[in-house]
């Protein structure tokens, strides 16, 4: 899904700022600066004949990383639902567990 963002600032500096963050991420094929009283519509077409033409190619190496996210997403899941699930002869979950046995407060658990 294609995000447009549009920045107005006041001052040239601050315009500045922000394209040198994007250039360093390598985002700078995405901007078109109409910030300049120097800009005109020649500079505007040049600049997107520039950036279509340097158009990137998608890279898909890292896709199996992507296939493997919903695999480890599951795993985790079913991890945590084992964790809180009781178990044993006591029939308890490893939250009243720890703390039945070693007078650890379920509290320390349930930190965020």
């Amino acid at each position: 899904m294609a995000k447009l963002y549009y920045s107005l600032v006041k001052k040239m500096a601050a315009l500045e700022v922000v394209y040198k963050r994007l250039q360093t991420l390598g985002l700078h094929d995405f901007c078109l600066q109409l910030h300049s009283h120097r800009t005109n519509k020649k500079a505007v077409y040049d600049e997107i004949i520039r950036v279509l033409d340097n158009a990137r190619p998608r890279d898909h190496t890292k896709d199996a990383d992507l296939t493997q996210l919903g695999n480890l997403r599951e795993l985790l899941n079913k991890y945590a639902n084992e964790l809180h699930t009781p178990f044993g002869k006591l029939a308890e979950n490893h939250l009243m567990f720890w703390t039945t046995c070693f007078g650890v407060k379920a509290s320390t658990f349930n930190k965020s």
